[in-house]
């Protein structure tokens, strides 16, 4: 009777494991996608940071002096964040036309928009 509590024990103990493996993992997706992302904004220089590592793929401004920048001479993408380290765009200024946000699309589908301090 003593080896079959041992495996039932054993068992249990695996099963706890694997389920609280599970919570980690999903706990850890949700906060990869919640990553903060946040800008500065001086005329033709926009700088990005992240509160965690995220991968830029798209930057999906329309009708802007960022847009219109960006089709003449465009970005190499994507674009690392590592957390915490500012990453700059530069891009031909037009105050009349300035960009007041950005439209960010993530490695992992999500989309991010950035408001953008006022020059």
């Amino acid at each position: 009777m003593d080896i079959l509590s041992a495996n039932w024990l054993a068992a249990g103990a695996i099963v706890i494991l694997a389920v609280a493996a599970i919570v980690v993992a999903i706990a850890r997706g949700h906060t990869g996608k919640d990553a903060r992302i946040t800008a500065s904004h001086q005329p033709g220089v926009i700088t990005l940071t992240s509160s965690l590592d995220a991968t830029v793929v798209a930057i999906l401004n329309d009708g802007d002096s960022l847009a219109e920048s960006l089709q003449r001479d465009p970005l190499d993408l994507p674009i690392s964040l590592a957390a915490e380290e500012p990453f700059s765009i530069r891009y031909q200024s037009d105050l009349a036309r300035a960009p007041r946000s950005l439209l960010l699309r993530l490695q992992d589908g999500a989309i991010k928009h950035v408001d953008l301090p006022s020059v």
